[in-house]
């Protein structure tokens, strides 16, 4: 059995103008999240994943990451990695219960991991 993608997300050097493109291309909606240069996307179907959009950490490069849920962010961060990926971002509590890590395929691409793991200890962080 397949791990589903449960959502997406866009990096951006101007966020406002990333949101207005996609609003006016297939008419979402953006949501900005109070006190992060964030945004939630409404798609606004009834099919299809949610989304967001963030503005860039200085030398990173715009691009899209697909995340998938999984049963276990640090079991598969740790398998990513003994295939050859690499970590990008470590296991992180962003919010009461959801966990999410990034990191990189073997060619590169960012992929993103999520879950509800609230049994998350500050130990299985990395």
């Amino acid at each position: 059995m397949g791990f589903p993608a449960v959502r997406f997300e866009f990096t951006s050097r101007n966020l406002r103008e990333t949101e207005g493109f996609y609003s006016q291309l297939f008419g979402w909606k953006f949501h900005p999240v109070s006190n992060l240069p964030y945004s939630a996307i409404d798609t606004a179907t009834l099919g299809g994943i949610p989304g967001g959009a963030g503005r860039l950490e200085d030398g990173r490069t715009p691009g899209t990451t697909l995340y998938v849920e999984v049963p276990s962010v640090t079991e598969t961060l740790r398998h990513a990695e003994m295939l050859g990926g690499t970590m990008v971002r470590p296991a992180t509590l962003l919010a009461p219960g959801l966990v999410v890590a990034t990191f990189q395929d073997r060619e590169g691409r960012l992929v993103g991991i999520c879950n509800n793991e609230p049994s998350l200890k500050a130990s299985e962080r990395r």
